[in-house]
């Protein structure tokens, strides 16, 4: 299993919700379960232009050997 997980700097943080810091709590778990994963924060929003830049990156961490 691969499992990808990226947020950005500008991402949603309102009241109970903190994507940058949920984001990197869940990557640390998976890390201590041992599961396939690549984390990123990236300088951007939560968006389709933040994800249209990193596609290409997103597909060959799935589909490459």
């Amino acid at each position: 299993m691969k499992v990808w997980i990226d947020c950005g700097s500008f991402d949603i943080i309102y009241d109970e919700y903190n994507f940058p810091v949920q984001n990197r709590e869940f990557s640390e778990e998976l890390t201590r379960y041992g599961i396939a994963h690549r984390y990123r924060e990236v300088h951007d929003g939560h968006d389709w232009a933040s994800w249209r830049e990193r596609t290409p990156e997103i597909l060959r961490f799935f589909f490459s050997r």
